[in-house]
């Protein structure tokens, strides 16, 4: 009889241990796998600048993305965004995903733009945070 009761109390912990482990794998998308970007300054004009941001993804994959930067210039103002849904709280910026390109392959890249104006300085602090870690670009 105890050496039954040990024998399902195994399996019963087995299968939760195995359940632990199958959630603690899915329930964490991957989202921080994009560990590089990419920031060009296409053109400018006396009142303003568009550029581009390319985000790349060396790792396994991204599921999703939201980039954040702010502006050194308090002038500073988003007139225009492409492949990107990008809201200008202040000098916050941050940019999220289309629903079309939110999954980034594995060695793949997925390109934003925008318009700027009201400045001629493209100053977003030398990188921005890409799912919470800051990236150089």
């Amino acid at each position: 009889m105890a050496r039954r009761r040990a024998s399902r109390m195994a399996r019963v912990a087995g299968v939760l241990f195995g359940t632990i482990v199958l959630i603690a794998t899915y329930a964490s998308p991957a989202r921080a796998m994009i560990n590089a970007c990419e920031w060009v300054k296409v053109s400018s004009w006396a009142t303003g600048f568009h550029a581009d941001v390319t985000l790349i993804d060396d790792g396994g994959g991204t599921l999703d993305w939201t980039v954040q930067w702010t502006w050194g210039d308090p002038n500073a103002r988003l007139t225009n965004a492409w492949n990107a849904v990008v809201v200008q709280p202040g000098q916050s910026m941050s940019a999220h995903n289309q629903p079309w390109n939110g999954t980034i392959g594995p060695g793949g890249r997925v390109t934003f733009g925008m318009v700027v104006t009201g400045t001629v300085n493209d100053d977003h602090g030398g990188g921005l945070t890409v799912n919470g870690i800051w990236l150089p670009c």
